[in-house]
Formats: structure tokens, sequence, C-alpha cells
């Protein structure tokens, strides 16, 4: 080929990058003051600045497009009177984040005035204002007045409450993961009443869910927040996993128990690591305080919390707390682990008897030690890859902490956990364990704190 066509190429190709650029570059709109008639945020012109606060009117909507980004400005919120119909989709979620590195937050607030979200039974969505499918790059304060429909979105905490739905009656907040910067931030849902809290992923906020009144709370990961939940009224808190919380409580309960008849069941309270604070013995997994006449507390795992009690009863109420599994089947050894009438006459018993035998959720949990010691805990291997062929579907694998050359391989039609960077004793995980590769050709492993190097 020639010096000119090879030329003449290159130059059609410099031209069609120019064209294909042209096509996805945007000009900045800026956009503030009152929305009055229907609007949609397009693609083509994102992304958008919000330059001082935009306020969507009564009887007005604003719908914004898949892949639309939205940067706010100080002082600058997005006030929803009217309907806001904000959907992604996996491929292009909606972004909100800030135009200037000051911005820490902004404000999403609906007023009574707002559409309210309808749902069906099975929850899935039907109408009114609802944010699915975003990422939020810094922290959007929800503020609502009315029913919200908020799924699969991606927030971020940071001091201040994510969501609070203090005069919202029945939203649905569900397949979201809320992460903090760290865990200072304050909570992730505030929740008043009669709203439906599923399938959430919340990590490292001060706590994780506040719930008032008549709230069904249920399937959702909290894991390595201050405190877990706070529960008032009427509460259905169910299938739950809780673990890792208790981070620095001083001192504190990881789930807080503030109200009548509600019912706590079927949940995972395990590996809480409150002995990570100055004062463990003033530490507790479960605290009840005031009148909680008809809680019950049942079908759980509640074990292996870092703390001097698993449950704290400061109500005048006996508390209902039959069929929990609690590590041990020694009622002389559970019975240390509650606080109630019997070591201060003026508050109520915790009757926990009968007792679950085994773990209803976790099955197996199996060690990882070169050493072969596993600080005197069994069965211990000592590779990871011998703990892999002998583990049954749901077992957990400790390991270690440290660097393994192990090239690992899984093969089986099972479904494990393999959990890294545990100490000597193996009572925290304190540090990170790395392999140098993993191969997965059937079943499903589950990783936490490994690094593949």
């Amino acid at each position: 080929m020639s010096i000119k066509a090879c030329r003449t190429i290159a130059i059609m190709l410099l031209s069609f990058i120019g064209v294909a650029m042209d096509q996805y570059a945007h000009a900045d709109t800026n956009v503030g003051g009152n929305i009055t008639e229907n609007t949609t945020w397009t693609v083509a012109s994102s992304p958008y600045i919000v330059t001082n606060t935009v306020q969507v009117l009564e009887g007005v909507k604003l719908t914004i497009e898949p892949g639309v980004e939205i940067r706010f400005d100080p002082n600058a919120d997005l006030n929803v009177g009217g309907e806001l119909n904000a959907i992604g989709t996996q491929g292009k979620m909606i972004k909100f984040t800030n135009h200037q590195s000051n911005v820490e937050y902004a404000f999403l607030r609906f007023t009574s005035t707002s559409v309210a979200a309808e749902f069906d039974t099975e929850l899935n969505y039907i109408s009114g204002c609802i944010i699915k499918l975003c990422k939020f790059e810094i922290t959007i304060r929800f503020l609502s007045e009315i029913p919200l429909y908020i799924d699969e979105n991606e927030l971020k905490g940071t001091r201040y409450t994510t969501i609070t739905l203090d005069g919202s009656d029945g939203s649905v907040v569900k397949n979201n993961t809320f992460l903090a910067s760290d865990h200072k931030s304050s909570v992730a849902i505030d929740v008043e009443s009669n709203s439906f809290i599923q399938n959430n992923t919340i990590k490292y906020y001060n706590s994780a869910i506040l719930a008032s009144n008549g709230n069904i709370i249920k399937n959702n990961l909290i894991e390595d927040d201050h405190g877990a939940v706070t529960l008032g009224k009427n509460n259905i808190f169910e299938y739950n996993t809780i673990t890792k919380c208790g981070y620095e409580l001083d001192p504190g309960s990881i789930i807080v128990f503030r109200g009548t008849n509600t019912v706590f069941r079927h949940n995972t309270v395990v590996g809480n690591v409150v002995s990570r604070n100055s004062y463990p013995g003033d530490f507790w997994a479960i605290k009840i305080s005031g009148n909680t006449s008809g809680t019950i507390i049942e079908y759980n795992d509640i074990f292996n919390n870092n703390c001097k009690y698993e449950i704290k009863n400061q109500s005048e109420n006996n508390i209902i707390a039959k069929h929990n599994f609690w590590g041990t089947t020694d009622t002389a050894a559970i019975a240390e682990k509650i606080y109630d009438y019997y070591d201060y006459i003026y508050f109520g018993k915790v009757i926990y008897e009968p007792i679950a035998t085994q773990p209803y959720f976790i099955t197996t949990i199996v060690y990882v030690d070169p050493a072969g010691t596993c600080g005197g805990n069994t069965p211990c291997y000592p590779t990871i890859q011998t703990a892999l062929d002998t583990a049954e579907t749901g077992t957990i694998i400790r390991i270690f902490q440290g660097s393994y050359d192990e090239d690992i391989s899984f093969s089986s039609s099972t479904n494990l956990t393999l959990s890294g960077g545990w100490d000597s004793n193996f009572t925290s995980q304190s540090g990170t364990t790395s392999i140098n590769s993993m191969t997965i050709s059937n079943g499903a492993v589950t990783v936490d704190n490994l690094v593949i190097q």
C-alpha cells in the first residue's frame, strides 16, 4: 500500500472518530427555578447542572431518561410537588453527582401534593413517583411526605440520613445498595409507617434502619454498621442478616426494640464484632426497653456475637424468645447470655425455652490455618483447597489471614462462602487473605475479604 493511500485511510479514520465523538459530546444544560409544564431531561442535553433549586410544581411531571447525569451546585436541590419519573437501565443508570467538589449532599424533597407511588400486592410498580436504577455519587437526602417507589439504586451516605420517610405512609424501598463513606454517616433508612423495606444491602452506616410503626422489613443484609436496627411498634422483621455490626458503639446495642407487638423471626444475628470497642462488657446484641408487650423473638440464629449479652431486657414486659438457636444447647450457658428479671427484679423475663438445637441458616463453619491449629476451632484444614473439596452446600470457610500460594478450583454443584482475613483465634477479621487464582466451573462461591493476587 502506498504512503498516499495510508494517509487517506488515516484521515478518513480520524474523521470517523471525530463524528463519533460529536455524537456523544453534549453541552452542559443549566437548570433552576420552577418547572411549570411536563418536561423530559434527555441524554442529548445531559449533563444537567442544577445551579439553583429546581421545583416541579403540582400537576407537573419531570421525566429523566436513562443515562442522564444531574450535577448539583452548592445549595441547589430538587423539590417535587408533582411527579418524578427517574428510571434508568442496567447499562445506563441515571447519575446524581456534584458539579463542584465542595458539594457533599443535596435534597430530593417530595411534598404532600406529589403523586404518590402505587404498586400491586407483589410490590410491582404501577404509577407515581419512582426512583429506579439511579447511581448517587453524592448523598441525596430524600425527604418525603408521600409514598415513594425506590428500587435498584446505588446510594451513598455521608454524615446525613439518606432516606427519610417520616411523613410517608406506604413506600417501597427494595433492591438498593446503601454504602456510606465511613461509620460517621447517620441513618440509611428512617421510615415512619406501613412501608416495605426489602432486599437491600446496607453497609458502613451509624445505623441502618429506624422503623416506627407497621413496617415489613425483610431479606436485607445489614453489615458492618455501628448499630443495625431500631424497631418501634407493630413491625415485622424477618429473614434479615445482621453481621459485623457494633463498630465502635460506646456503649450500645446492635438491635433495639422500643414498641409493642413487633415480630422478629427467621433472622441471622451472627458474628457481630462489638469487641472492637473499648468497653466490651457494656454491649449487647439485642436491647429491649419501654413498653414492648406482645414482642416476639423466634426462629432466629443469635450467637457468636462478641458482647456480654445476646439479649438485654430492660422493659417490664416478659419477652417470648422461643425456638432460637443460641450457638449451644446448654441452657445454663444461654441464661448467662440473657439479662432480664433474674438479674434485676424490676425487669421482665426472657422466656427462651424451648430452644433450637442447630442453626437455621448457617449449616457448617470450617476453618483453614496452615499451622493446623485454627485457634482450637474444628474442623481445621491446612489448605483452602482441602476445605473446599470436603465442604457441603451452605458451608462457611473461615481462612486465617495471610498469603496462600494456592490456585483454587471449584467444580462442585454447591454454594459456599470463602471468608478471609481472620485472626489466629478466629474471633475477628483483622486482615486479608490472598490467593493466586480461583476458577469456578460449577456451583457458586461468595467471597468475603479474599484477594486474588
